[in-house]
């Protein structure tokens, strides 16, 4: 019994010291990560001191980097040229600013059935190209 305690222990004092390393050498982005998460929760004030809407800053910054992460998934790893990505990125940004504005659907809906909206027009143009 006394064996398992001191292994349990042990095993806790390991990750501890590896969580410990991990956050030493990456002590820039762990700071970069706080700052971020502190611009979403307090963006409004930061907009009322600069005139700039950083919550939607940080929206589009995320949604250009997905497209950009998927653009480099595609043609950087896969080694495929990707003609249709800027299109269905459109037609699912489209398709969401017309059920949300004009529809007046909410967002998170709108942004369901703009991925499926962009899923079929690809089924669609996918025998064509």
């Amino acid at each position: 019994m006394d064996e398992r305690r001191s292994r349990d222990s042990t095993k806790g004092k390991e990750f501890t010291q590896k969580l410990l390393s991990l956050l030493r050498s990456n002590k820039t982005l762990l700071i970069m990560a706080v700052i971020i998460a502190l611009l979403g929760w307090q963006g409004d004030r930061i907009t009322d001191v600069i005139h700039i809407d950083i919550v939607y800053v940080m929206r589009l910054v995320g949604v250009f980097a997905i497209v950009a992460v998927g653009l480099n998934l595609l043609i950087g790893y896969a080694g495929q040229i990707s003609l249709g990505h800027g299109a269905f990125f459109g037609v699912g940004a489209y398709t969401t600013a017309l059920l949300t504005v004009k529809a007046g659907w909410p967002v998170w809906l709108g942004i369901i059935c703009a991925v499926i909206v962009s899923a079929i027009v690809g089924l669609l143009v996918a025998p064509i190209l």
